[in-house]
């Protein structure tokens, strides 16, 4: 009789926002080079459309908003991209799976494969979108996920100042600051498309 122990016993706890970090990896590994097309506004505030590569787009936007990540190595994989940019290079999907540090190439390994392959379907003239086909949206939907994570963080976190501090001027100042996050939030649920209560 062979006994199996179960290693999952002790369920690991993963922090707020963990999840939408490795999205955000995800894309920067399998499609960091694509370019995508993103709407925005000249400077005399006409529609227009850039073109800019996946990595820059979460790079610079994350950066803008002094967002980082929590996870070490999520980090170095964002650090790595980051440093690329600068230097204009930016480096291939096979960097990261042979990469030095352990911790990045497994990550990368996990994320870079793909359970279903949906090339054959083109051969029974079945359409079937794939990630790539709708590039643009999934970069922007992820970006926005992980901003509203943590987002819900620093609400939480100033929620907990304010009943912990006595000094009205100090909860006048720490109301404002959630008002602004409780509006900065309803406005990307609404952008993802996500009723939230108040």
């Amino acid at each position: 009789e062979i006994k199996h122990e179960n290693q999952n016993t002790i369920a690991e706890t993963v922090p707020a926002g963990f999840y939408q970090e490795q999205e955000l990896v995800k894309l920067l590994l399998m499609y960091g080079n694509n370019e995508i097309d993103i709407d925005g506004l000249d400077e005399n505030n006409n529609p227009v459309v850039y073109r800019i590569n996946v990595a820059a787009f979460i790079i610079d936007d994350l950066k803008n908003d002094d967002i980082l990540f929590k996870d070490e190595t999520h980090r170095m994989i964002f650090d790595i991209f980051d440093k690329a940019l600068d230097e204009e290079v930016l480096p291939k999907e096979q960097y990261f799976v042979s990469h030095e540090n352990a911790k990045i190439a497994e990550l990368a390994a996990n994320l870079l494969s793909s359970k279903y392959k949906l090339d054959n379907w083109g051969k029974h003239e079945i359409k079937v979108k794939t990630e790539a086909d709708v590039l643009s949206k999934m970069v922007y939907s992820s970006i926005l996920r992980f901003k509203d994570m943590v987002i819900d963080e620093r609400r939480i976190e100033l929620t907990r100042q304010i009943m912990e501090t006595t000094d009205v001027d100090d909860q006048i100042i720490l109301l404002a600051k959630k008002k602004k996050l409780d509006d900065l939030r309803m406005k990307i649920n609404k952008e993802l498309g996500i009723v939230i209560a108040k």
